[in-house]
């Protein structure tokens, strides 16, 4: 017996993902995984060839691919084991109308998503603990990250990572460092974002209101994605102010407002130009000119297939 999903109703959900989330997810297309369907049929279907193939695999008679392991996982819980199969069974008998996470999985290729850290570079000192975070975009999470600086694993391994998106990491010396985070979804696809060029100082003048930190929502935009910077001032007197600046002209005055949201539709900018964002911090006390810092992006065309 075998229960045939309706692969028409598959692709109508992927062109909807597209255009639902087409502000957080910028693949060139979504693309989907029919639940149940270890085998892989075109058809999407189910059969009892697909509790068969869990239940040797479990015995170590076969081997799966990561694809078929996310569609056998029919209960959500992120394990392939006999549960799955045996709900396979039972929705073959039509004791259950459908499976607990669904008829579908529908997702977007793993991308460059966002990668910052707590304290800017050229802002970090030394023996101050500084905290990485990355947020990938696309895939199918779980993620599992590998962090290393200059090389060096921080917090976790690349044999084995941790599922943790965040690692703290206390810079011993002034000097330059690359910061480069590995991401991995449950396919096993991976995608690489770094922070090259990291600056650690001895200290600060701590008269000044610095930018400690300075960063993006997103990376690597693509054309109509709507962006966020988010800066924070520290040293200095706080409360402390911030005014934002794109390509040199002032887009968000001086305000106690830490963010700015650039619009793609406001700001329409063409395709693969490096576009400067820049922030200025001030205390109570502070006078021009103002400790600053920048980011450069550019947005590359969006595909969608």
């Amino acid at each position: 017996m075998m229960k045939i999903k309706i692969k028409t109703l598959c692709v109508l959900l992927s062109a909807l993902l597209v255009l639902a989330v087409s502000s957080v997810f910028s693949s060139n297309a979504a693309m989907c995984i029919y639940t149940g369907n270890v085998q892989q049929s075109t058809n999407g279907g189910v059969s009892l060839k697909d509790a068969t193939m869990i239940q040797k695999y479990l015995a170590g008679v076969i081997s799966l691919t990561p694809y078929q392991k996310v569609a056998g996982d029919v209960n959500g819980d992120l394990t392939l084991n006999l549960k799955d199969a045996t709900m396979i069974q039972k929705y073959l008998a039509s004791l259950i109308m459908e499976f607990p996470i669904g008829q579908y999985i529908v997702y977007c290729v793993i991308e460059q998503g966002a990668l910052y850290t707590d304290y800017c570079s050229g802002a970090a000192t030394v023996g101050t603990p500084v905290t990485i975070t990355s947020i990938p975009r696309g895939g199918i999470g779980p993620y599992s990250y590998s962090v290393t600086v200059n090389g060096n694993p921080i917090a976790n391994t690349s044999t084995n990572p941790s599922m943790q998106n965040t690692a703290v990491w206390t810079p011993s010396a002034v000097g330059t460092y690359d910061i480069k985070v590995v991401f991995t979804d449950r396919l096993e696809n991976s995608e690489t974002v770094e922070i090259p060029n990291y600056q650690v100082v001895n200290n600060l003048e701590s008269g000044i209101a610095q930018v400690k930190d300075f960063y993006c929502n997103n990376i690597s935009p693509e054309q109509y994605d709507n962006l966020t910077f988010t800066a924070d001032g520290f040293m200095g007197t706080a409360p402390y102010e911030y005014q934002f600046s794109l390509n040199g002209t002032v887009v968000q005055p001086f305000s106690s407002k830490n963010t700015y949201d650039l619009e793609y539709n406001s700001y329409p900018a063409p395709m693969n130009v490096n576009q400067i964002l820049t922030v200025e911090v001030r205390d109570a006390n502070s006078t021009a000119p103002y400790q600053s810092k920048s980011i450069t992006f550019s947005y590359s065309p969006r595909l969608v297939g």
